[in-house]
């Protein structure tokens, strides 16, 4: 009897409700807008065809036989038009797009950055990126007899940035890994409704931030067997700073690429390249008016981080109506723990790839006082962890992963609880905030349950040195994101592509499993005609 293919077998019938369901609710976004019903939906839609990606592959045989550049083509196309489609949409679901149009509009109109518009509360860079958007639209209207939005623009130039992501992660995946994963992991990232929405309806710039950090994944990864040419450490340097001066998270990407590179004059370059875009930015804005980089870093050292709260300190904000407690901040509290946690991480990364022997051979001769200190640092970490497991770089992975894990269903149980306690205060419990904390009592033990039921699911995993780093970079970000004041929908598409880039089974879905629920609706309307204004 003979065995069908996989090519020739039917798709299971919950793959094409995920299809089916994700085509309704894309469409029903283009009719009726972004609401949290069909943004629930189209979510529950990815992770089925994300489960089943491998399989809807298959069954395009274009992508068997196209070239290398046919499907990047198909891949760029795809993504071009998934965020396009939403184009359409007047909808605004996030402020920050009507910030970056009225910005934008005062700077084409001749304000000063900063000093008169001391609302531009990011970096010099984003000053300059949406200037140069504004006067491109005003040209381009004039030239063309158009009138096209500042809202259209946006969203058209991030939705261009978003589909490069796509095609750099398969550029990316395709050399170090199968064909057919680089992909699974564009595709993942082509269809991801927080990109297309990040990207289609709020025109955010983060998608050229993202490729900051993308490119010298690209040019250093994975480590180094021989040096490589000066200008790749400088230009990759230079690139991670350029996303900096944009966004302040590609920092903690640092110690990351600096222990993955062989020589002493790589690091130096690449350390040499990270400054430069800042030193630009800040110095040709301080040329062009003076005065204004003293307004934007007072700005940045003021008291907001105290007042904003959406992560974890949100909840405890809700819980106790306070911003501190025992006068503590719960911001500075969450900063500092998750700070704590992040500096361990990076260093059980760097350690373990010594102990494991990845890195002794590159201080063969040498004995600084660099060395001497790493060195002791080892040894002394050596006697701390006593789980074997953890001295591997593959374990020390695995078990960030689980801390991450953690970390997520926490913070959703958190959240979940403070809206129990905002919407349910008539249940008769008093002080109200019990009934939070009762369910939050109540999710732990399911949580825990569940937990301990699946305890084994990462047994027997052996990941590479080169997947270990990839996933590292996003963990990171993970971290950085649980430790500060704001965590937004669209900061997931920061570490996504680096999750879906790992090729490892069990790390991608658990981890794409849970970073994919924290999706817009804070104050968006559950259905159309129940529209109110969004945050």
């Amino acid at each position: 009897m003979e065995t069908k293919s996989k090519s020739e077998k039917s798709l299971p019938f919950l793959a094409t409700f995920g299809l089916v369901l994700y085509l309704i609710s894309y469409v029903s976004v283009i009719v009726w807008g972004y609401f949290v019903v069909n943004g629930i939906a189209m979510t529950i839609s990815f992770l089925i065809i994300y489960y089943y990606l491998d399989l809807i592959i298959d069954k395009i045989s274009f992508l068997k036989s196209a070239s290398y550049k046919q499907q990047i083509y198909f891949l760029f196309a795809l993504s071009l038009i998934l965020r396009l489609g939403w184009l359409g949409q007047d909808q605004v679901i996030t402020k920050d797009i009507q910030y970056y149009v009225e910005r934008s509009q005062a700077l084409v109109d001749g304000q000063k950055p900063y000093i008169e518009r001391e609302d531009i509360n990011k970096p010099p860079l984003f000053a300059l990126y949406i200037w140069i958007i504004g006067y491109s639209t005003d040209v381009i209207n004039q030239v063309l007899s158009t009138d096209i939005t500042y809202y259209t623009s946006f969203r058209f130039v991030s939705s261009v940035g978003d589909a490069l992501v796509v095609v750099a992660i398969f550029w990316i995946a395709y050399e170090y890994f199968e064909k057919e994963h680089a992909q699974y992991a564009a595709i993942s990232y082509a269809i991801f409704p927080i990109a297309i929405e990040t990207s289609g309806l709020s025109g955010h710039y983060d998608p050229f931030v993202i490729l900051c950090t993308l490119a010298p994944l690209k040019y250093l990864w994975p480590e180094e067997k021989f040096p490589r040419a000066d200008f790749v450490y400088v230009s990759s340097g230079f690139l991670i700073g350029l996303g900096i001066a944009l966004k302040f998270y590609p920092v903690v990407m640092i110690p990351f690429f600096l222990f993955i590179i062989y020589s002493w004059r790589g690091r130096l370059l690449f350390s040499a390249g990270l400054p430069v875009a800042s030193l630009l930015s800040y110095g040709i804005l301080e040329w062009r008016y003076p005065g204004a980089v003293k307004v934007y870093r007072e700005y940045q050292g003021g008291d907001w981080m105290g007042d904003w709260m959406k992560s974890f300190a949100e909840a405890f904000y809700e819980f106790t109506g306070s911003r501190d407690f025992l006068g503590v901040n719960f911001n500075d509290f969450f900063i500092t723990f998750f700070g704590i946690m992040g500096f361990v991480m990076v260093a059980g990364w760097i350690f373990a790839r010594h102990l494991s022997g990845i890195e002794f051979s590159r201080y063969e001769g040498e004995d600084n006082f660099f060395v001497k200190i790493l060195m002791w640092l080892l040894r002394k970490w050596d006697k701390l962890i006593s789980n074997d497991g953890l001295k591997t770089e593959s374990g020390w992975t695995i078990f960030s992963i689980k801390v991450i894990a953690i970390s997520f269903v926490v913070y959703y149980g958190t959240q979940i609880a403070a809206g129990f306690y905002i919407y349910e205060e008539g249940t008769g419990l008093s002080p109200p905030w019990l009934y939070a904390l009762e369910f939050f009592a109540f999710y732990a033990v399911i949580v825990s349950f569940l937990f301990k039921a699946n305890l084994n699911y990462f047994d027997n995993i052996s990941l590479s040195s080169a997947e270990s780093f990839v996933l590292m970079l996003g963990l990171g970000v993970m971290i950085l994101m649980f430790g500060s004041p704001d965590y937004p929908t669209w900061y997931i598409c920061w570490y996504a592509p680096f999750v879906m880039i790992a090729p490892t089974y069990q790390t991608r879905m658990v981890l794409m499993f849970l970073l994919v629920w924290n999706f817009p609706g804070e104050s968006l309307s559950i259905l159309p005609d129940y529209q109110i204004e969004a945050d």
